[in-house]
Order: structure tokens, then sequence, then C-alpha cells
């Protein structure tokens, strides 16, 4: 078991480890040859509490009900991000009482970073790093609270930037639009929510402010 990248662990109906295949990084005192896992619960061995916690709490929700659960968790240790995932189902005896929790760790950090790049690429504009016209129909949905109001709205494009194109071609007029996309961060505040909305047009959005302002 030991020879496989999955760490498999079994606890009892107390959250507390009977044994389990591997001693990650992520424990305190693992590193002691002698050090042993049996007998303690995951607030007693992880480095991350709040992890700590919320494995506790799944934990006691899988004897509560009886249902597994899948999900993923965030570690930020050593100057670096991992991402695990983390699959628990109970275990039942012969008479169907449940008498632990057997569960299986992946580390999911290449899977996840993978998913967040792509993410990025699906909201983000490549040429500027703004976000991009899909995104905004997004942040409207699901961003935009009623305590960011009262908020303005800017609507903007380059000026002669076709004649720019034809005269000089393609990658000056890309030049122009970078050059203006970096006054926009020069003089809106942090806040600002920006969108390329398209060829030479831009949608910027500050949360929070008034018209005067």
């Amino acid at each position: 078991l030991k020879e496989i990248p999955s760490n498999i662990f079994f606890k009892d109906t107390e959250c507390r480890y009977i044994f389990s295949t591997h001693y990650w990084r992520h424990l305190q005192g693992a590193e002691d040859p002698s050090w042993d896992i049996a007998g303690k619960t995951d607030l007693e061995i992880r480095k991350d509490k709040e992890n700590a916690k919320r494995a506790m709490e799944q934990d006691r929700e899988i004897i509560r009900t009886g249902k597994g659960t899948r999900y993923v968790i965030q570690i930020d240790q050593e100057a670096r991000t991992e991402f695990l995932e983390l699959i628990k189902n109970p275990v039942r005896d012969d008479n169907g009482k449940i008498i632990g929790i057997v569960g299986l760790i992946n580390d999911v950090t290449e899977k996840v970073l993978l998913e967040k790049q792509l993410e990025m690429y699906a909201r983000t504009d490549m040429l500027t790093g703004l976000y991009n016209r899909r995104y905004l129909d997004e942040w409207l949905k699901n961003t935009l609270k009623p305590e960011m109001f009262p908020l303005c709205v800017i609507s903007a494009d380059c000026d002669g930037l076709k004649m720019m194109n034809d005269t000089y071609g393609h990658v000056i007029g890309d030049e122009l639009i970078r050059l203006t996309v970096s006054l926009f961060r020069v003089a809106f505040p942090e806040h600002a929510v920006m969108f390329r909305m398209g060829g030479d047009e831009f949608f910027i959005i500050l949360p929070n402010t008034t018209y005067d302002e």
C-alpha cells in the first residue's frame, strides 16, 4: 500500500485514526520514527488547524448520516500551495452498524492548477490581461451585490485604432491597446473591475463610487 501514491486511512467512530498507509508532511511529529498516528484525531496531528477542524466536522457528519463525502482542500505551507482530494465513506459491520470511516487522500495539485489556468483563460483577454466580454455576464450575475452601490460605469475606446493598424500594422495597434490599459491601471483605483469588450472597446466598473468621485 505504501507504494501507491494515494494515502489510505481508517478511523473509528470517535474520528481517531486506526491506521494510515502514509505519513504525509502536513502532520506534526510524523518526522519522528517512533511517532504513531493510531489513536489521534486530525486536530491533534495536523499543522493546518482550519482543515483539521473541517475534517472532524465531515467525519462526524458521516458517522451521523451514514453518507460518504468527497471534497478538495487547499494547503498553504512552506511557501507552496497544494490541493488534496479527500474521499471518505462509512464502514459497517455485518449487522449494518457503522464502525468507522475509510478514506483516501489524493494529491490533485497539478489537476487543480490546470483547471484554474483554463478558467483564467476562459475569462481573461490574453492581449491585455483584463477580463473579457464573456466574463462580464458572469460577473454581473454572480459577483455584483447591492452593497457595491453606488457604482460608476465607464465605456471607452481608442480613437484612431483603425488608422494605426492600416498605417503601421496590427502589432503597433496591439501596443496602443496595451498602453491604453496601462493608463487605465494608473488612472483608476485598485478596486476598479475592467473588461475588454473586443477590439478597442473597454468597460470599467467602479463599485462604491459616486458620479463626482
